[in-house]
């Protein structure tokens, strides 16, 4: 099943509940409690049929704000510093 992998290169552990991953118009929601740990990796899975992961699509990581934190062609997103923004999406 395709993936997307979240990485958290801070010192501090980071809360994505309720973040969004979008693609296509479709998003999916982290689940509530979802931490990611300093310097650690998580796996997301990814359904084709809940969010299209193919090369010409748009990724977005969206905060519980609404706020777009990273937007990147294909299926990785840049590097992002401080702790109200995870680490990186590949």
């Amino acid at each position: 099943m395709p993936h997307l992998q979240l990485i958290n290169k801070t010192s501090k552990e980071i809360d994505l509940g309720t973040w969004r991953l979008g693609a296509n118009s479709r998003s999916l929601l982290l689940p509530a409690n979802t931490m990611l740990a300093p310097n650690a990796k998580l796996i997301v899975p990814v359904s084709p049929e809940k969010l299209p992961l193919n090369t010409a699509a748009a990724i977005t990581l969206t905060a519980p704000t609404g706020r777009v934190v990273a937007t990147k062609g294909g299926a990785a997103l840049p590097s992002l510093p401080s702790q109200s923004q995870p680490a990186a999406v590949a």
